[in-house]
C-alpha cells in the first residue's frame, strides 16, 4: 500500500502505477485498472516501455473522443475509437461502459451468464471482468460495513481504512481455513464481540486492582471496633465510610455518621448491612 505524501507528483494517478509497473515492464504483461487510474496519457506511456493497459475510464477524461461517444445506445449496442495503439470503447449494458485498452481490438464474444442469458461483449470487457475481478470484489466487500466516516485528520481515515482491509483480510483467511464458515457480516459481529470481552476482562482487572482488593476475596466480615485506651470493646465507634463519601458526593460534605462495625481486611468503618454490602461489591459504592 502507498501512502500519500506531500509530494504533489509523486501521489497522482499516473506516478502511482507507473512505480508500480516498473518490475513488470518490457515484458509486454498487460495491466489492468480501474477509471480512477485509466487515462490516454498512461498507457501511451506504458505502451513506450512495452507494457499493455486495460481499464474502464471516465467519460470526461482528456483525449476522450466525446463527439463520437455522444450518441446514445441501446443495451448491447457499441461504439469504438481507435488512434494508433489506444482503443476507446463505449458499449451499453445496465448503464454505459467506457474502457481504454491497448491490448485488444474491437473484436466481440458471446458469453454465458450464471442464469444461463447469453450476451454479446467486446472482448476488452471480458478480458476487463476476468482479471480485474479480484480487486472489484474486494472493493465490493469493503463497501457492505465500512468503518469510514467524515473527518478532516487524514490520520483517522488511514487508520480505519486500514482496520477495514485488515477485518476483510482475515476474514478471507477464516473462508479458506475453517470448515464453518461465517459471512462478513456475521464475522465482523464475532471480531466486535471479542474485542469487547477483552477490552472488558482489561477493565474489571484495572478496576479491581484500583480499589485496593475490597472487591475481591472472601474474608470481608463485620467485626466490632476493638476497643482503645479506656474505651472497651463494642463502645468504640468510627465514621461509616459508605454514607461519608456519598454525602462528599451528594452534598460536598461528609455525613456524620458513625457505626461500630468495620472491616478488619480493608480496616474501615461501615454501617452494618446495606453500607457493608455496597462498599464489597460496587466500584463507585458513593453513587
Amino acid at each position: 500500500m502507498l501512502v500519500h505524501t506531500k509530494q504533489v507528483d509523486y501521489n497522482t494517478a499516473f506516478s502511482v502505477v507507473n512505480r508500480l509497473c516498473e518490475p513488470v515492464t518490457n515484458k509486454w504483461h498487460t495491466v489492468y485498472m480501474d477509471r480512477y487510474f485509466t487515462s490516454s496519457k498512461l498507457f501511451d506511456h506504458l505502451w513506450t516501455v512495452e507494457t499493455k493497459a486495460v481499464g474502464t475510464v471516465m467519460a470526461n477524461r482528456k483525449e476522450m473522443p466525446k463527439d463520437i461517444f455522444s450518441e446514445k445506445l441501446k443495451k448491447g449496442e457499441k461504439l469504438i475509437a481507435q488512434r494508433d495503439h489506444l482503443l476507446a470503447i463505449k458499449w451499453r449494458d445496465v448503464r454505459d461502459v467506457y474502457l481504454l485498452s491497448t491490448a485488444h481490438d474491437d473484436h466481440i464474444v458471446q458469453t454465458t451468464s450464471k442464469g444461463e442469458h447469453q450476451k454479446i461483449k467486446p472482448i476488452a470487457v471480458v478480458d476487463y471482468n476476468k482479471f480485474k475481478i479480484g480487486v472489484d470484489k474486494y472493493d465490493q466487500m469493503l463497501s457492505y460495513y465500512s468503518f469510514q466516516r467524515k473527518s478532516l485528520k487524514w490520520r483517522k481515515k488511514l487508520f480505519f481504512h486500514l482496520f477495514d482491509l485488515a477485518l476483510v483480510n482475515a476474514h478471507i483467511l477464516h473462508c479458506k481455513k475453517c470448515v464453518k464458515k461465517l459471512t462478513l457480516h456475521k464475522f465482523i459481529a464475532k471480531v466486535a464481540e471479542s474485542l469487547v470481552t477483552n477490552v472488558g476482562m482489561e477493565m474489571t482487572i484495572q478496576s479491581l486492582l484500583s480499589t485496593g482488593g475490597r472487591l475481591v476475596g472472601r474474608d470481608h466480615f463485620p467485626r466490632r471496633i476493638p476497643g482503645t485506651g479506656w474505651k472497651q470493646k463494642g463502645h468504640t465507634q468510627r465514621k461509616c465510610k459508605v454514607c461519608a463519601d456519598r454525602g462528599k458526593h451528594h452534598t460536598g460534605k461528609a455525613t456524620q455518621k458513625y457505626t461500630a462495625i468495620y472491616c478488619a481486611r480493608c480496616d474501615e468503618g461501615l454501617c452494618i448491612g446495606n453500607c457493608f454490602e455496597i462498599y464489597h461489591t460496587r466500584a463507585n459504592y458513593w453513587e
